[in-house]
């Protein structure tokens, strides 16, 4: 399961990967395709497994961690991905949120959008304020 997000879509998008064993894999990446594995987002999660039916995911993640802004009606992009490699006779499987043109997960112009995200000033959580939206606030080109 991979969990792709950006509070500030025109910087750039974080990127969570998760599987069944709870081993997780960040990385903050630049439009320009200069990621930074170094980048950790200090995610809390919970792996479930039903034997030979499904395995669950349960996350958590601090908003300062997402490097978000104080703000109302705010738009992040998103997209949550999942990928079973082939086995047997079964062959790949994946599925995206987002409606993509392609198969590749990676294309932040097609992340789907959440609008109107509040993010609250607090002394312990998320303090920084922008001075303009981001450009994700636009409308996409066509």
């Amino acid at each position: 399961m991979e969990n792709i997000v950006s509070a500030e879509p025109d910087k750039g998008y974080l990127h969570i990967a998760i599987n069944s064993a709870n081993t997780v894999f960040d990385q903050a990446c630049a439009g320009d395709g200069n990621n930074d594995p170094a980048w950790n987002s200090k995610i809390e999660s919970k792996v479930t497994i039903e034997e030979n039916k499904c395995w669950r995911v349960t996350l958590a993640i601090l908003l300062k961690d997402l490097d978000a802004y104080v703000g109302e009606n705010l738009t992040w992009t998103f997209n949550l991905t999942r990928s079973r490699p082939a086995r047997d006779e079964s062959p790949l499987e994946e599925s995206s949120w987002a409606v993509l043109p392609t198969s590749r997960f990676h294309q932040p112009d097609a992340f789907a959008r959440l609008n109107g995200v509040k993010v609250v000033e607090r002394a312990d959580g998320v303090t920084r304020k922008r001075d303009k939206p981001a450009a994700a606030n636009q409308e996409p080109a066509k």
